[in-house]
């Protein structure tokens, strides 16, 4: 969560910045929330924090259309649909053997598609450029290595 959430600030991309804002202030809660509660009721309000940030990735987009912003959008519908889903196969009625098993796969698909969120917002953020820069200086590295030696 560090990371991502560096990247984009480190780079001064204000959309990035702030979508890594919003993504931390989710998990921030997030965690608050497993705190206080255990399992499934820790996970009651993200339907609703999923969906505002979800709108507010949509306006983001509406006002300066990037491709990385339309995957933010498509990732939280993903994630909002995740939620639809673990809601309805979740139950009262459920044993516990089987409501255990609900919950662990809802966590673990809402966790990847979390980490896909991360990964997308710190490459707007900033780690398309980090690689770049990367890739430019072992290519330098490696063109003087092959220079060495080499007659003059």
């Amino acid at each position: 969560m560090v990371i991502p959430f560096g990247l984009s600030w480190a780079t001064r991309r204000l959309d990035a910045q702030v979508m890594a804002t919003m993504l931390l202030i989710g998990w921030c809660f997030g965690r608050i929330m497993g705190v206080f509660l255990s399992p499934p009721q820790s996970m009651q309000l993200y339907p609703l924090i999923d969906l505002c940030f979800g709108v507010f990735a949509f306006l983001s987009w509406r006002r300066d259309p990037r491709l990385w912003k339309l995957g933010l959008v498509g990732l939280l519908l993903a994630q909002s649909a995740g939620h639809a889903a673990f809601w309805l196969a979740y139950g009262d009625t459920l044993p516990p053997r089987e409501a255990y098993a609900v919950i662990i796969r809802y966590m673990v698909a809402n966790n990847a598609i979390f980490a896909a969120q991360l990964l997308l917002v710190a490459w707007a953020g900033g780690v398309d450029d980090l690689a770049r820069g990367l890739l430019s200086l072992l290519s330098r590295v490696f063109r003087m290595g092959r220079n060495v030696g080499a007659p003059q």
